[in-house]
């Protein structure tokens, strides 16, 4: 079987469902298949262990972008895990896998605002975000025409994969979800 190298955007506000649905991915994806999951929460962690600017996060969207370069030059897909509200960020990504020769999905995932919000109210520590920004970052989201926009109140993270697999060029295989469509 064919297995696509890929660079896949998983955009959306907090508390949206992105890396649930990275997770189910990773879960779904053929055995020994080369895929790094790389997410800004965790880059931010590293470099800044608290809230961060709007130049410090310039800076991390950077390094997810020269992470995500490098695996790619070394042969691994990449699921990118970040808010990705510019449409400006996506297309920078969108022309590195274009110049790696990568397939490209931009999924945005969203949920109502009630339930980003009460999911939110689940999390702890670097995870939790203020209510505002919560609001403000539901809101502000540039859309674009490459996106694939799924509802994570309505799909599990285990019917996202497979429609992300299905998007991405893998060969679909026999799966008891039954149909979705998105």
């Amino acid at each position: 079987m064919h297995r696509p190298q890929f660079l896949l955007l998983l955009c959306g506000g907090p508390a949206t469902g992105k890396t649930s649905a990275a997770s189910a991915l990773l879960g779904a994806l053929p055995p020994g298949y080369r895929v790094v999951h790389i997410q800004t929460d965790a880059i931010r962690m590293m470099v800044y262990n608290r809230r961060h600017s709007r130049r410090e996060s310039r800076m991390v969207y950077e390094m997810l972008r020269i992470c995500s370069q490098v695996a790619l030059t070394n042969g691994y897909s990449v699921i990118a895990d970040a808010t990705f509200t510019k449409r400006r960020d996506r297309q920078v990504f969108a022309k590195l896998a274009h110049k790696a020769g990568s397939n490209f999905l931009s999924a945005k995932l969203h949920c109502s605002l009630r339930l980003a919000m009460l999911r939110n109210s689940q999390r702890s520590g670097s995870k939790f975000v203020p209510k505002e920004k919560l609001i403000s970052m539901h809101n502000s989201y540039e859309d674009d025409a490459f996106s694939l926009v799924l509802d994570t109140g309505s799909l599990k993270p285990e019917a996202i994969a497979h429609l992300l697999l299905q998007r991405l060029g893998f060969e679909s295989p026999e799966s008891s979800l039954g149909s979705v469509s998105g």
